[in-house]
This record gives C-alpha cells, structure tokens and sequence, in this order.
C-alpha cells in the first residue's frame, strides 16, 4: 500500500544518529534501517524509532549497509 503523495520514498538507508531523542542511542552512533515504503529514507534527516534500528559498529561501510537489509530480504524470498 502505497502512502499518499507528496511523500518522499525510501525503505532502507543507513546514517548516524543526529538526536538521541531519549533512547540511549549515542549522537553520531552508526545506524542501519528497513522499514515500510514511504519512511522518508531518501530525506536529508527521518525520524525513527530507536527499536527499530540495528546499531552497527563504530567501523562499519554506511554503504555497505545500507544495501544489507534489502539483500537479505530478497535472498530469502528468492531462496523460500
């Protein structure tokens, strides 16, 4: 189900934490996310829940795991 228009696309990204918002997530912590289509992840900065994100290593390729939800995801459905 698509959301309604405008509304930036975007389900999976990485980043750092810009505002810890509470949670005790670190400000510049490494972060990764895949979420439902239309959660913004193509904008400069997107609210998230702290519970919905997987915390990376301080070393990790923001690259590289920006693509690691999404290959799972579809390794799996191609494989099931």
């Amino acid at each position: 189900m698509m959301p309604e228009l405008p509304f930036v696309s975007g389900e999976e990204d990485s980043g750092t934490v810009s505002d810890k918002n509470g949670s005790a997530l670190k400000k510049g912590q490494r972060v990764a996310y895949l979420g439902p289509i239309g959660s913004s992840m193509y904008a400069q900065y997107t609210v998230v829940d702290a519970d919905k994100l997987i915390v990376l290593d301080d070393e990790a390729n923001l690259l590289e795991a920006d693509a690691m939800p999404v290959t799972y995801f579809a390794a799996y459905h191609i494989h099931a």
